[in-house]
Order: structure tokens, then C-alpha cells, then sequence
């Protein structure tokens, strides 16, 4: 095995993936795209700023093969999901029960946020 580090393809962005490789081919394979760290290539699920709050929703649906959490609207993804605090099986649970997930940032700065006003 070889290790392969690949820089975030976002200008100026300093993050690195890294990852290991058998032969030439799949490193060759590896650098065939451009590879986006998570803040680049889903930045609508970075909290940030004034943007420092999320909310996700999945809903237990009934697949082929049993039970899994999925976005609305989109195909069945997991069985199981987990975070900081929580984790839920859909087998555990009836269809069309909705799981939904909330992530907030409470700084500890003193004073506004970006995109906060001025408190008197």
C-alpha cells in the first residue's frame, strides 16, 4: 500500500484527503476528478456565520429489503442512522415516522455575529 494525498481543488483551500493505494491504476483512478472537501462540495450543510443552524428530516419508509431512513422524496438510503447523541434504527419504527435532526452553533464570542445585528 501507498499513501496518496490529494489537495481540496477549491482555490486557496487548504484541506487534504488521504488515502492508500494498491497499484498505479487506482492511483491513477483517484486523481482522474478533482476532489472537493465536504466544506466545498456540499457547503449548504456547513454551519457558519449567520448561517448556524440546520435541519434535516428523514423518513422511515418500507423497502424490499425492510425498513430505512430516507430523505422526501428520494429512494431509500440507510437502516441505521447516528450522531452525537443519538442513534435509530428503522427497523424499531413504523413507516412514515419522521426522524428529524437539529444542529446549532451558540458561540461564546461576545458581541454579534456575522449577519447578527447590534444588540442595545
Amino acid at each position: 500500500m501507498r499513501p496518496v494525498s490529494l489537495p481540496c481543488a477549491w482555490e486557496g483551500c487548504t484541506e487534504r484527503a488521504h488515502y492508500e493505494v494498491r497499484t498505479k491504476s487506482e492511483d491513477i483512478e483517484l486523481r482522474r476528478k478533482p476532489w472537493y472537501c465536504v466544506r466545498h462540495s456540499q457547503p449548504e450543510e456547513v454551519l457558519i456565520g449567520a448561517h448556524n443552524a440546520r435541519e434535516t428530516t428523514l423518513v422511515c419508509v418500507e423497502g424490499p429489503y425492510g425498513r430505512f431512513w430516507s430523505p422526501d422524496g428520494v429512494t431509500a438510503r440507510t437502516g441505521f442512522v447516528h450522531g452525537p447523541g443519538f442513534r435509530a434504527w428503522a427497523s424499531d419504527f413504523e413507516p412514515g415516522t419522521r426522524l428529524v435532526v437539529s444542529a446549532r452553533i451558540e458561540s461564546a464570542a461576545v458581541g454579534p455575529q456575522p449577519g447578527e445585528a447590534a444588540k442595545p
